[in-house]
């Protein structure tokens, strides 16, 4: 996923869905910036990760302490280059529906 080989805005849409959650910092801003340079210009990236509450702090302790705040999620879907449309919580689950920002090429 750090390394797409994909021509730049091979796709109208991209999903993650608790994956890019397990890579260390870096991986993940190289995932975010790569599957931003593979979503067309005003496509959509739908993002799912589980984030720390109160069930998985009572449950799990510690390993908690590893999962990343949504606020770390915002804003790194805001420096790889995507706008923020919708979002919320199911569960543990943070989804973020985001765009390609970039301005669409005119025909």
């Amino acid at each position: 996923m750090r390394e797409m080989p994909f021509e730049p805005g091979s796709f109208q849409g991209a999903m993650s869905s608790a994956a890019i959650d397990h890579l260390e910092p870096d991986g993940i801003r190289k995932t975010l910036r790569e599957i931003h340079r593979v979503v067309e210009p005003g496509g959509q990236f739908l993002l799912l990760v589980i984030v720390p509450n109160i069930w998985l702090r009572i449950a799990f302790g510690p390993l908690v302490g590893r999962m990343r705040p949504r606020s770390f999620w915002q804003d790194e879907l805001t420096a790889a280059g995507f706008d923020i449309q919708r979002q919320g919580t199911v569960r543990t689950t943070a989804l973020f529906l985001s765009r390609n920002d970039e301005p669409q090429a005119k025909e």
